[in-house]
């Protein structure tokens, strides 16, 4: 079994690599990290405050391939603790696209994110990837979005991409 574990270097995604790694050790599974650097913030940048100002741009740059190579470390040695191999990769581009051609190229059996609790105004702000990922697999493999335990919300069961529920321990 080959399992996808989407990194973003926040918080929230510490409940889907728990997860990755919980059945990792659990059965024979191959893990698979991936954190995709978001063009998005250097965008931003250089259209408004940056325009002209390489030394800038280059600084933004660096702490975004600093911040995924940061997520890596912390996923291996999470793994490592535990006396389990996982290979890390990083991908440059829009997060679903990327993630997207990810499984193309590695076809899992399953991609775990992280998930944060969102109020309607922030599914739109910031875009739901998750859900976004679900409508978009066209039933190739399962997901699992593990909701953040730190974030005070009610706890709810992960949903594969059917949408029905799958045990999580």
């Amino acid at each position: 079994m080959k399992i996808l574990v989407c990194l973003d270097g926040e918080p929230h995604t510490s409940g889907a690599i728990e997860h990755a790694i919980s059945l990792g050790l659990s059965g024979r599974a191959e893990i698979f990290g991936l954190h995709v650097v978001d063009p998005w913030l250097r965008q931003f940048y250089s259209e408004i405050y940056a325009q002209g100002r390489k030394e800038y741009l280059e600084w933004v740059d660096e702490c975004l391939e600093a911040e995924a190579l940061e997520a890596g470390v912390d996923f291996d040695a999470l793994g490592n603790a535990l006396g389990l191999e996982a290979d890390f990769r990083i991908r440059h581009g829009e997060p679903l696209a990327e993630i997207l051609k990810e499984i193309d190229d590695l076809s899992p059996d399953l991609v775990i994110t992280g998930g944060k609790p969102l109020t309607a105004w922030g599914r739109f702000r910031s875009g739901n990837l998750p859900a976004r990922l679900r409508k978009n697999l066209d039933g190739k493999v399962s997901l699992i979005a593990v909701e953040s335990a730190d974030s005070g919300a009610e706890s709810r069961a992960p949903e594969n991409h059917l949408g029905s529920e799958l045990p999580v321990q």
